[in-house]
């Protein structure tokens, strides 16, 4: 009689778990979202959710926030035998789309928050380590001329100590690594340290892109700039540190063999795109620097709350760049960790 039950009630979970699973879904003000099948393993201690899709309330965007066919949850095995229940999650080839639009209801940031929220609901216990391979980062516009879909692919990332709390040893105890690529060429690199309890922003980070091609990114130019690349690479060095609120830091980008405007193309082009056109390759040729033939700058960012860059500083740094000398690409190492 016992054994039946077990099966019994082995066989009714994942339809219970199902249940549990939706019901924290429908639940949420912002987000709302569905999921396949579940599946359980008893002997690791875990579930699998297949075929989650989570979708902005009332929104008019064709495409989910957040699509993920598989997420495998279990128990952190080496915590437990360190007297902790923690939880250890692994998205494989998820999507998240960020969507821009004129409207609230045709935008998809994310910053509403609520749907960390619903992600959280999908899992009962806290997790100490998140793991993402060979996901997928969209920026679209589906309201620019032209559609703009910028993506990272082929992006891993893992999470780790993320349930354990800062101390007087280890201010930041998570960390945090991503790479990914640009399609068709381009590669991301990310580094942070976290502090996950922290009433306030408290992260140590930098980012590198090196290897981009601009005309890969030319959707986005046209749409933006009214301009687009005939020929040029281009990549970004940054470093940010968020403590109490306060953010820190720079984004030093370098735009090199940069060309917009192809004179045999100017027949086909009519006289203000022409203009246009020939205006910003001036503005280009104004700040190039003709030794490393790039532009450059580096942007200091700051600010309480919300970081932003600071134009004069910038402007000052590309005319160094310019006509002094040239800026390095490379991480500077001088704000947060890397400093002193």
């Amino acid at each position: 009689m016992l054994l039946a039950l077990v099966v019994a009630a082995r066989l009714a979970l994942p339809f219970v778990l199902h249940a549990y699973l939706e019901r924290r879904l429908a639940h949420n003000p912002r987000y709302t979202g569905t999921i396949g099948a579940v599946d359980v393993a008893f002997y690791r201690g875990a579930y699998v959710i297949h075929d989650v899709d989570i979708r902005k309330r009332g929104a008019r965007v064709p495409v989910p926030f957040l699509k993920a066919p598989l997420i495998d949850v279990s128990v952190e095995w080496r915590s437990i035998f360190q007297g902790k229940f923690v939880g250890e999650v692994v998205l494989k080839g998820p999507e998240l789309n960020f969507v821009a639009g004129p409207t609230d209801a045709q935008r998809q940031s994310g910053n509403e928050g609520q749907w960390k929220k619903l992600v959280e609901a999908l899992f009962p216990t806290r997790v100490n380590r998140f793991e993402v391979t060979d996901g997928k980062i969209h920026f679209r516009n589906f309201h620019s001329n032209p559609h703009v879909d910028v993506g990272l692919t082929h992006a891993d990332l893992i999470a780790e100590d993320l349930s354990r709390s800062g101390d007087s040893r280890v201010k930041r105890p998570g960390h945090v690594e991503m790479r990914g690529e640009f399609e068709p060429t381009g590669h991301l690199a990310l580094h942070v340290a976290v502090d996950p309890h922290a009433s306030a922003p408290s992260f140590d980070g930098d980012l590198v892109v090196r290897g981009a091609e601009l005309a890969q990114w030319n959707d986005f130019l046209r749409a933006y700039t009214k301009v687009d690349a005939k020929q040029g690479r281009f990549a970004l060095y940054a470093e940010l540190l968020a403590e109490n609120g306060h953010f820190q830091g720079y984004v030093k980008p370098f735009f090199k063999d940069v060309q917009v405007i192809d004179w045999n193309d100017v027949a086909q082009l009519n006289l203000l795109s022409t203009a246009w056109r020939a205006f910003m390759q001036g503005v280009i040729e104004v700040f190039r620097n003709h030794a490393q033939d790039d532009v450059a700058t580096r942007i200091p960012i700051t600010g309480d709350q919300q970081p932003h860059g600071e134009f004069w500083p910038a402007l000052g740094n590309a005319l160094y760049n310019a006509f002094i000398e040239g800026l390095t690409p490379r991480l500077e190492h001088s704000v947060g960790k890397g400093s002193g």
